[in-house]
């Protein structure tokens, strides 16, 4: 035979004030207002569905009479305590009931308390007939009002009462009590798993319970995270952190497979992007020990956080958020919405190229020289980002001459030149197709750094010679300990950043100073490994960053980006260019 089943929800519903959770602020109210006998006549309870409005009515009514409550904490069979569903019994007919039921004095105790749920749902005539009553009721009557749409409900009914805002509550409170209910209950439960839930459960305690009761079910009594995360279709937190690396360490095929995944597990890509943007708010206030405490995840999480947070810069991460953002708020009408999630992406991987300060080209000394050649002087990234070049008009029509910079508003990230093709208006000649645009020579000065480093490091000073082979093997050897260590970030990075080796010289060619400052923090320890697996002392080991800030693969020039360069290598094309009024063809 069947045991007699009581939802949790019911179950453990409060009796007292002291067990109502996340509303401190209305309960320690009402029980000072009881203590002082300063009660009102009427209260509206408002807030979302779930939260304890009905709950903290019916402890209301049974504290003001001194009332026991049953063991399912249910007081309405009290003859003195009337409940009311608007929902259903919103006529005139129904309150005229009510408002001759209230001339009736209370048979025993002090109070009739009259509860009407979801007020709202009243129909005009039926606020009308309920106005005197509710303004001048006997004093024994007291009404309580609940509604989770206060906007709906008659200015002259809100100003006969005294209003309670119920809050939503919180993750944390949520899962502490949830956590309470699996200990008496003897359910073994993952903390990160009833984290889910409470998440999940968007502020609402009941429905908080009945994912509860329905997990509690389908894992036999064995909450587990992987098992929260299949039955409420919740994507894990740790495809963005994976996604995260990728995007960093510019490995766009990685990142467009993730997504890939994500779809194929039947998830939306709308969801996914808002999941997204999340995470990178999540990594924005993970970077401050005082804005820490503004995430709602649990201990490790909050970890992670703080782990991946510092390899990334806050400016990446602004960038990051708006271009989310962006593509969430154009996603609905998009006619092609992966395609436009995966450029969201792509753009992403791209961004550190932007955002990056060239760390020698554009030295003083080097500005200088470029100065004395009579060069296009190009500007830091950090002021490219708000500066544009202008039109200066020759004598000779409106042909574009060299560009000078003149300031500006900053711009969003997805009007860089990088993202969008090269403007011919009068804002920008169609000659300016980057800004701050590379010379030629740019190109080729990883490699030569390259040379200069092996041949400060010559092998014949007596350095231990380095076999090629046995480097990649235990250079990959280190890259499995990285991710059995879910060190994702430096994991990728060495993974598709192989070394170079000549001598007792290894070097590694990176794309930015993001990634050698990340692989510098690990330089000392991957070096004694290497030097313990190769058997070698000595061993030098260099990154070097590739100061073209290009992608290995770039698309074409065009027709105005070719000019531009070629300008720069001989300023006397431009001179060319006015003599014989030539226009460029797009």
């Amino acid at each position: 035979m069947l045991e007699n089943f009581v939802v949790s929800a019911r179950k453990y519903r409060p009796v007292r004030f002291e067990d109502v959770v996340g509303q401190e602020n209305v309960t320690t109210t009402l029980q000072n207002a009881i203590r002082s006998g300063q009660l009102a006549h009427a209260y509206l309870f408002c807030g979302p569905r779930g939260v304890g409005k009905t709950t903290c009515a019916r402890i209301l009514a049974r504290e003001v009479n001194g009332f026991e409550a049953d063991e399912s904490g249910d007081v309405s069979a009290s003859l003195n305590i009337f409940e009311l569903d608007a929902a259903s019994n919103n006529s005139v007919e129904d309150i005229r009931t009510l408002v001759d039921s209230v001339r009736v004095p209370p048979q025993y105790g002090k109070y009739k308390v009259y509860i009407i749920d979801e007020v709202h749902m009243l129909s005009a005539s039926a606020f009308n007939a309920f106005l005197k009553t509710l303004e001048e009721p006997p004093p024994y009557a007291i009404f309580i009002l609940a509604t989770t749409e206060k906007h709906k409900i008659l200015p002259t009914i809100i100003s006969r009462c005294q209003i309670f805002d119920f809050n939503r509550i919180t993750v944390e409170d949520i899962t502490k009590h949830l956590a309470g209910i699996c200990k008496k209950e003897k359910i073994n439960a993952d903390e990160d798993a009833l984290h889910i839930i409470a998440q999940k459960s968007d502020g609402a305690l009941r429905d908080a319970l009945s994912m509860l009761d329905r997990l509690v079910n389908y894992t036999d009594r064995k909450l587990t995270y992987e098992s929260v995360l299949a039955n409420l279709n919740v994507l894990d937190y740790d495809y963005y952190f994976k996604l995260t690396d990728h995007l960093l360490s510019q490995n766009h095929s990685a990142a467009l497979l993730v997504f890939d995944e994500i779809l194929r597990k039947g998830f939306d890509g709308g969801e996914f992007i808002s999941g997204l943007g999340e995470h990178f708010r999540n990594l924005m206030v993970s970077k401050e020990l005082e804005t820490v405490s503004l995430l709602e995840v649990t201990a490790s999480l909050k970890e992670r956080y703080m782990q991946q947070a510092v390899l990334i810069p806050a400016s990446y991460l602004l960038n990051a958020m708006n271009l989310a953002n962006q593509c969430e708020v154009n996603y609905k009408t998009s006619n092609n919405k992966r395609l436009h999630v995966e450029l969201t992406l792509m753009k992403l991987c791209c961004l550190n190229n932007i955002l990056e300060l060239p760390i020698e080209k554009f030295s003083a000394e080097g500005k200088k020289n470029k100065a004395d050649e009579g060069g296009y002087q190009a500007a830091p990234v950090s002021k490219r980002l708000v500066e544009e070049p202008a039109v200066r008009k020759s004598n000779a029509g409106n042909q574009p001459a060299a560009p000078e910079l003149v300031k500006r508003e900053p711009t969003n990230i997805t009007s860089h030149p990088s993202f969008q093709p090269p403007l011919t208006d009068s804002r920008q000649p169609a000659a300016s197709g980057l800004t701050g645009t590379l010379r030629f020579s740019d190109l080729v000065a990883a490699e030569d750094d390259i040379k200069r480093l092996k041949k400060e490091k010559n092998p014949d000073s007596g350095m231990a010679v380095i076999d090629s082979g046995m480097l990649t093997e235990a250079w990959n050897e280190y890259v499995k300990i990285l991710e059995k260590e879910k060190r994702l970030s430096l994991q990728s990075l060495m993974q598709q950043n192989k070394p170079n080796v000549e001598g007792g010289v290894v070097t590694v060619v990176l794309q930015s100073r993001l990634q050698k400052e990340l692989f510098d923090n690990e330089r000392t320890k991957l070096l004694k490994f290497l030097e313990e697996k190769l058997q070698v002392q000595g061993i030098s080991l260099m990154a070097v960053v590739d100061k073209t800030g290009v992608p290995k693969q770039t698309k074409p020039f065009t027709a105005s980006e070719k000019f531009s360069r070629m300008a720069e290598e001989n300023p006397a094309i431009l001179e060319l260019q006015k003599r014989l009024d030539l226009k460029l063809e797009h």
